[in-house]
This record gives C-alpha cells, structure tokens and sequence, in this order.
C-alpha cells in the first residue's frame, strides 16, 4: 500500500511540472480573468472546445461569443525572452542561454479561427484571432496587435471592440451550438 502512495505522489509530481499541467495551469488564470473582466450577460466564454477540423480535431483554449465578434484565443505560458513578429512562421524562445523554437502561435490559432468559420458559416471579418502569453515571458520584438503580454489588457481589448456584428439570436444560436461540443465549461458554469 505504501508503494502505491508512493508512486502516485511520484505521478503527481511529474504531472504539476509537465508543460500539459503549466499549460492547463495558463490556461485557468486566462478564464479566471476573462470571466471577472467581461460582462457575463454580454460575453459568452468556453474554455478547452474541441471542434472537428479538416483532419480530426483541433482543441480550442478559449472562445469568447458576443454580438461583437467570436473571440478565439490561443494561451501561452511561458517564461523567457520571446522573439517573433506576425510573418514568421516560427518564434523563439531563449530561456537563460538555451534557445527552442515553436509554432507562431497566430499560425497555429488560424487552424481554430477557420474551424469556428467552418463550423457557423461567418465572415472572417466577424472573428478575431488573438493570443495571449502568462507566465515570465517577455517580448524581445514589437509583438502583434493582437499578441498580449498581460491577461487585462487582452479583456480591454475584447471589449474594445464596439460594432455589432451578430443578433442576440446568433449569439445564442452560435453559443449552443459550442455548447454541443465543448468539454470544459467555464468556472461560472462549474
């Protein structure tokens, strides 16, 4: 039995310092903040939908629904210095003296924002394509309008945003229709 304990402690341990746990860890302080930030009657938030793509699935961190456009947002937690711009296919993310590249996470969001379009036959127009970092990190290049560096300032920007795109009936058909799919609900609907 002590063994056991043991070994699953041992689990637990190297699930918290897995990048699935600081991600989900990122992931959470995003929704807590979304969810304190933006008027619930207003903005619809899912967290964690997983929605058909072109070839399977594709897992969306976060969509925001309201009359002012559909929200998908792509969560970052990382530490470090980060370098990359809009057109850059790759960034990179130096952590003390180690460099690794990863994805331009507004390339990788595109694959959700084009699932959603797919999904409720909306203009790109009406979908914003938006990622946020939490954690230590720090850009070392002019970041993109649309890439934030501070959870606040991600809600100012989605409520910024003041011509009416969609009726209320769209949004609660579009918010039914996630609402189908998604796996996670959001804290307030916990």
């Amino acid at each position: 039995m002590l063994f056991i304990v043991f070994v699953a402690g041992f689990a637990a341990l190297l699930y918290r310092g897995s990048s699935t746990a600081k991600g989900a860890r990122g992931e959470a302080r995003v929704s807590t903040t979304l969810t304190k930030a933006l008027d619930q009657s207003t903005y619809h938030i899912l967290n964690d939908v997983t929605l058909p793509a072109q070839a399977g699935t594709t897992q969306i961190d976060h969509i925001v629904v309201s009359r002012y456009g559909i929200f998908v947002i792509e969560t970052k937690n990382m530490a470090g210095r980060i370098y990359g711009d809009a057109d850059q296919s790759q960034w990179t993310q130096v952590l003390r003296r180690r460099k690794s590249r990863f994805q331009n996470p507004l390339w990788q969001n595109y694959k959700h924002i084009k699932a959603v379009q797919r999904l409720l036959d909306v203009r790109s127009a009406q979908l914003h394509n938006l990622v946020v970092f939490v954690g230590s990190a720090t850009p070392k290049t002019a970041p993109p309008k649309t890439v934030f560096w501070e959870r606040g300032r991600l809600a100012i920007y989605i409520t910024s945003k003041t011509e009416i795109v969609f009726t209320n009936a769209e949004v609660r058909d579009f918010t039914q229709r996630f609402c189908l799919l998604y796996t996670s609900p959001s804290p307030r609907d916990s």
